[in-house]
């Protein structure tokens, strides 16, 4: 038996999304039962799954989507297993999996920002220094039509068209990334096409 598509919000591995509830799905493969006769659902701090938060204990949980009703601190990274046991006693662990909460939406502190020349052009720059290695780097940005982002010249995330679908009346929608690899010791430029 093996678990795959491990999912928290229809999502493998999601970096800082708003989640309003926290929902865990999987599938199983290769079982000899039929049908699962109980799972466990851990939910730690570590990789290792030692400092653990939420444990389901052994019952039988909804593998399309369990929802998880725990009091999650943001900007954190939440590392997450599951046993399945079959109706023939056969059981198996997946591999680890995380997800990443967001930055508190009540304590952003940034303003938006905007093109500085006249022409319109539809670029912002910023500049930063870093003196030591980065041990660890997120940027959450959003704009009012599209954007692209990038870090001494690399493009940040592979999509395109984001910040994807708002309804600027009642929401905007931010992404989050993990940036850590494009900032170098020195001078480092951040550069927002909007």
């Amino acid at each position: 038996m093996v678990i795959i598509n491990m999912k928290v919000n229809h999502m493998q591995k999601p970096l800082g999304f708003h989640m309003d509830t926290v929902s865990f799905k999987w599938e199983v493969t290769e079982g000899t039962g039929s049908i699962p006769a109980s799972n466990r659902l851990l939910i730690a701090l570590d990789a290792e799954m030692k400092e653990t938060v939420y444990d389901s204990g052994d019952k039988l949980l909804d593998a399309a989507g369990t929802v998880v009703n725990y009091e999650w601190q943001p900007q954190t990274r939440y590392y997450w297993t599951v046993t399945v046991t079959d109706d023939k006693g056969d059981t198996a662990v997946s591999t680890v999996s995380w997800f990443e909460t967001p930055k508190n939406e009540k304590n952003w502190t940034a303003e938006w920002i905007a093109p500085g020349d006249k022409d319109g052009n539809g670029i912002v720059f910023r500049s930063f220094i870093t003196d030591k290695p980065v041990e660890s780097a997120r940027l959450s940005v959003t704009g009012v039509g599209l954007y692209e982002a990038y870090i001494n010249e690399k493009k940040i995330g592979d999509e395109y068209f984001t910040p994807d679908f708002n309804d600027y009346d009642s929401f905007i929608q931010f992404q989050t990334y993990d940036v850590k690899e494009y900032i170098i010791c020195g001078d480092n430029k951040l550069e927002i096409w909007l």
